[in-house]
């Protein structure tokens, strides 16, 4: 999905929430192979040095409290068309209103299902 649905090319860049996540390391993992770039927001700090040992170019934590400012800043003269959000809230909608040359947005997550209905996303 993160190949076709995005489109990504070599040198592109991509947006991930939840990078330190066995979802994010795959797109991590991913990245290495197919040679494009990625911007990765993790939870704490103490994740950062292994999403950078992973490939990671540029990490940001979501425990700081400027990690809104420092992804707009991450973003300046680089092509941040693609997200992959795997957190939603408060988190993806940052990542969606700072990024605004976010063009390809695709939120994970899961949701309780109602009654016989189920829901995902």
């Amino acid at each position: 999905m993160t190949m076709v649905e995005h489109d990504l090319k070599p040198g592109d860049w991509l947006v991930q929430t939840a990078a330190g996540s066995n979802g994010g390391q795959l797109v991590l993992q991913l990245a290495r192979s197919e040679r494009f770039r990625t911007v990765n927001i993790v939870r704490r700090r103490a994740q950062v040095p292994d999403i950078k040992a992973l490939g990671g170019e540029v990490v940001i934590t979501s425990e700081d409290n400027d990690w809104g400012t420092q992804l707009a800043t991450a973003s300046a003269g680089r092509a941040l068309s693609r997200a992959i959000d795997c957190v939603a809230g408060r988190t993806g909608a940052t990542v969606r209103g700072i990024s605004r040359l976010v063009a390809v947005c695709w939120s994970m997550g899961h949701c309780r299902p109602t009654g016989n209905r189920s829901c995902g996303i």
